[in-house]
């Protein structure tokens, strides 16, 4: 049993409806979004798997896996200033 064409457009139009506006109401939702503040501050920087305490510590593993303290801390300064509040 073959629908009118005119069912076959209001059924089409009610299927993009029912997906359209969900996605309207979740963008709008993102898209007012302001970030949660917070009084902490990093403490610690997480490389590698591993957490790092101490710009000793790091500077050590970084140079058993080549890389260089001083390099690493010029492409990643707010990391840097974290590990040097110590």
């Amino acid at each position: 049993m073959a629908l009118r064409p005119s069912v076959n457009y209001l059924a089409a139009f009610a299927a993009v409806a029912c997906i359209a506006i969900p996605w309207y109401v979740v963008a709008q939702k993102i898209h007012d979004v302001t970030p949660v503040s917070s009084a902490n501050s990093a403490s610690a920087v997480v490389w590698g798997d591993r957490v790092f305490w101490s710009p000793k510590s790091f500077a050590r593993w970084l140079r058993f896996h080549g890389a260089s303290y001083t390099l690493w801390g010029q492409r990643h300064p707010q990391a840097l200033i974290v590990l040097r509040s110590k």
